[in-house]
């Protein structure tokens, strides 16, 4: 079996991770073409992919290669190694990197849904989830303070940024925002909503509990000002190392439209636009975003 690896050399052991991996693979009895996440071309690397491809990194890595894998049909293994490992915990996949390996030979294929948002930046494709309010925030906070963010995530881990969120939280002020849902209108203040294809997002939030990301169907996580605590909780139990499930406001729909005016959202790990509308500014155009699945586009190994 033929097999192309895609790794990221800031994740896990750092710059001899690739080498490590290598040798485990091709003593477990496989052909290895190798490419360093940094600087590898994803759509050039996979135009071959072989009989399967290997993705030792985190969810911005991952995302990369399911991306470029659209249509190409080879399956996607996951080696975790990132930092949230947001679709590896959706999926269920976990365990020792060297049983993970050993179990590729066993393993069972399943389809996975792709999302894509049409919008002023254009066709974006995306696997955890669009969303606007709090979430953006997050990432805004961290790209701002990175020495901070840093001593967050190396002192209390992704429960420092739950905690964070939890303090956004409470001084947030909601925004007007307008969804359609399959058709139906949602409209009021919310101080985050969420499009989710997987059950965890951001610091590990599980936001909608029963997503699943082979069903065809959006989650839609919403929160109103009314739910500021029930979201309070929910971030101070994850604060705590919990990873519990909230009594938030979840409906399904296969295609969400959005409107939105001026406002920043974010597409898995990136934000658009890059750059916040500043204080004082005049309001941005009002433009629609469409938010719906590609069933099945990729397919993941899974241990059994």
């Amino acid at each position: 079996m033929r097999i192309t690896l895609l790794h990221n050399p800031g994740a896990g052991e750092g710059q001899d991770r690739g080498e490590k991996l290598i040798r485990k693979i091709r003593k477990a009895g496989y052909e290895v073409a190798a490419h360093s996440g940094h600087e590898v071309d994803y759509e050039a690397a996979l135009a071959d992919p072989g009989d399967l491809v290997v993705v030792a990194g985190g969810d911005g890595t991952v995302g990369r290669a399911a991306r470029a894998l659209v249509g190409r049909g080879a399956p996607i293994a996951v080696l975790p190694s990132g930092t949230a490992n947001n679709l590896a915990k959706s999926l269920g996949i976990v365990g020792l990197e060297d049983d993970l390996i050993a179990g590729w030979k066993r393993d069972v294929r399943v389809r996975v849904d792709v999302g894509e948002v049409e919008g002023p930046w254009g066709r974006k494709l995306f696997l955890e989830g669009v969303g606007a309010g709090l979430l953006p925030a997050l990432m805004r906070y961290a790209a701002q303070h990175q020495e901070k963010a840093e001593q967050i995530e190396e002192g209390q881990g992704l429960g420092g940024f739950a905690e964070v969120l939890e303090e956004m939280t409470a001084a947030s002020a909601p925004s007007p925002w307008r969804l359609v849902l399959d058709g139906e209108p949602v409209e009021g203040d919310f101080l985050l909503w969420e499009a989710l294809n997987l059950r965890y997002i951001g610091p590990n939030l599980v936001l909608a509990p029963h997503a699943d990301p082979g069903d065809g169907l959006l989650d839609v996580a919403l929160v109103r000002a009314e739910e500021r605590e029930a979201l309070q909780s929910l971030l101070a139990q994850r604060a705590r190392g919990g990873a519990p499930a909230g009594a938030l406001t979840v409906r399904q729909a296969r295609v969400v439209e959005v409107r939105a005016m001026g406002a920043q959202i974010h597409i898995d790990d990136r934000l658009y636009p890059e750059a916040p509308p500043e204080p004082g500014d005049a309001p941005g155009s009002v433009h629609t975003l469409r938010i719906g699945l590609l069933p099945g586009a990729v397919e993941f190994l899974l241990p059994r």
